[in-house]
């Protein structure tokens, strides 16, 4: 499957369908135990999150907060991409990246094209100050040289301007112009790209980075979260309270280290004074935010049911007070069930309900039917069976005491080294794969080095969202890729800045805010009884075998 998923010569959802059709012919598990996965609490929580991101996009709240953020921050190119890179790291967080990334790119053209024009050469307007003498002896539109201050520049670096009035100056000294700057305007054209191609790409990162603030914005998330369910039977919480109070912070830090990284290696003004780009570019973003009009009721009731869901997902259970959650019992309701409660909501408000006559609901089914990836769904319970073979055959417990080997470093060390083959790995591969083939594999090797098993799965579910070196690494790469026109080697240097600093922010965050909560310093009761039910099933094996070898040996 991890073969098929790098090089497709099957869709990947039909390539997910591969547990069910031979798991139970190779006599790993049963049919239904394979089944079971496909559509278990954490896939559920994935589709009520997809649905409810849909209705986001469906009433356009999505783009209203994007173009408020950007009417904020302004237009000068370098506020601007830091206006583009949180609000795409903000909306990543709820909905998911590929979606957040497609929407982001029509906005992106649109100010670009106020910015740094359709591709033909401008020239940039800069006040100089022109002798009288100059002023005399020209007409509009004659090229002249300037003289600063009565002195002649010096040679070779003398710009060139273009009369624009011709009227004898008040002051005997200067009049403005029109600058046609000595620069090279291969190299002008040159800048714009730069700025252009680095300005696509840091959203689709952004979209990258925001998908790991949640615990539902990102596959390898939720791959984590069953596998911590399926193992440990839940007993480490890993729920959307601690993980957001966990791994927001580290991916806001991320993004503005890689805004900066871009602004030191890349950044460029496309053109030496753009106060009129600017204005215009600005100009267009508020003309495109007042064409949406006043909040409608729609939107606002989508707002509303969102922020309700996130409280309820935070205050389920989150430990510093007692959760709502807790006053079922046994029944604890778990994050599925909050989104599926939502989901029913949006199906039951109408969107217009003082219009006359029958309103639809804030979302409609045919819509969800037909915007929702299956596909993915497919995916990511494949995946989810996948996981549960490895670990119900004893692979991962196998390959887990073979990377026992790594013990000869320090617990940090064995992290760094698994975090960056994990980081490298997943430029091949489906972040979601990646992190099914290998969280069984890292849980399992926690327990044999007796640390915190999350110590080491933590990191790796991180890691699988660091892919942003290739355009087929996730489908947000891919997007800006096909959109943008960019070659194939223009994300790689990038794309390596920016894996090395989220490893980077990921590895201490780990282990400073981690430690704290999710207590990565013991080795946790829950992890000593998967232990000990290794040893003990080895133990079986082994006088199975012994038993067996009986009377062959007679």
């Amino acid at each position: 499957m991890a073969v098929y998923w790098m090089t497709e010569p099957l869709p990947l959802a039909v390539t997910a369908l591969l547990p069910v059709a031979l798991f139970p012919l190779l006599q790993v598990i049963t049919t239904d135990k394979a089944c079971y996965p496909y559509l278990q609490e954490t896939n559920m929580l994935f589709i009520g999150s997809l649905i409810v991101a849909l209705a986001v996009e469906c009433c356009n709240l999505h783009r209203r907060i994007a173009l408020r953020v950007l009417v904020w921050v302004g237009t000068d190119p370098k506020w601007l991409m830091l206006g583009f890179m949180l609000t795409t790291m903000f909306l990543a967080m709820w909905i998911c990246n590929t979606a957040t990334t497609a929407m982001m790119m029509p906005i992106v053209d649109a100010v670009l094209v106020e910015i740094c024009g359709n591709g033909e050469e401008t020239p940039c307007v800069q006040t100089v100050q022109v002798p009288p003498v100059v002023e005399n002896e020209n007409k509009i539109g004659d090229i002249v040289k300037v003289i600063k201050h009565g002195e002649e520049a010096d040679q070779g670096k003398e710009p060139s301007c273009i009369i624009i009035s011709n009227g004898l100056p008040k002051e005997p000294e200067r009049e403005t112009v029109l600058l046609t700057e000595n620069v090279n305007p291969v190299n002008k054209r040159q800048q714009r790209k730069t700025f252009r191609k680095i300005l696509f790409i840091s959203v689709a990162f952004a979209a990258n980075i925001g998908g790991t603030a949640t615990l539902t914005s990102a596959g390898p998330n939720l791959v984590l979260k069953f596998v911590v369910e399926e193992l440990y039977h839940g007993l480490p919480s890993v729920d959307y309270a601690n993980w957001l109070l966990f791994a927001a912070p580290a991916a806001i830090v991320s993004v503005l280290l890689s805004y900066a990284a871009f602004q030191v290696l890349y950044f460029r003004k496309s053109c030496g004074n753009q106060s009129k780009q600017n204005q215009a570019a600005r100009q267009i973003i508020r003309k495109k935010y007042e064409e949406l009009g006043p909040m409608t009721f729609h939107e606002g009731a989508v707002l509303v049911l969102f922020i309700l869901l996130v409280c309820l997902w935070m205050f389920r259970d989150p430990h510093f007070a007692r959760g709502w959650a807790t006053y079922f019992g046994d029944y604890k309701p778990k994050d599925a069930t909050v989104v599926m409660l939502i989901v029913l909501l949006l199906f039951i408000i109408p969107a217009q309900p003082f219009k006359s006559g029958l309103s639809p609901a804030l979302v409609t089914w045919p819509v969800i039917q037909q915007r929702i990836p299956w596909g993915v769904v497919l995916l990511r319970g494949g995946g989810f069976s996948m996981a549960e073979a490895t670990s119900e055959s004893g692979l991962s417990r196998w390959l887990g005491h073979q990377l026992a080997t790594l013990q000869f470093l320090s617990i940090e060390g064995v992290i760094v080294v698994i975090s960056v083959l994990t980081a490298f790995l997943t430029e091949f591969a489906s972040n979601s794969a990646t992190a099914t083939i290998l969280l069984p594999v890292v849980a399992e090797l926690g327990t044999t080095l007796q640390v915190n098993p999350l110590f080491l799965m933590i990191p790796t579910t991180l890691a699988c969202s660091c892919a942003f070196m290739l355009p087929v690494a996730t489908p947000a790469n891919a997007i800006v890729f096909t959109h943008a026109q960019l070659k194939a080697g223009d994300m790689l240097p990038p794309g390596l800045v920016v894996k090395i600093l989220t490893i980077g922010v990921m590895l201490l965050n780990v282990n400073t805010l981690g430690r704290v909560v999710y207590d990565l310093n013991t080795f946790p009761e829950w992890a000593h009884q998967n232990l000990e039910s290794q040893l003990s099933n080895m133990t079986m094996y082994e006088v199975s075998n012994s038993t067996k070898a009986i009377p062959d040996v007679i």
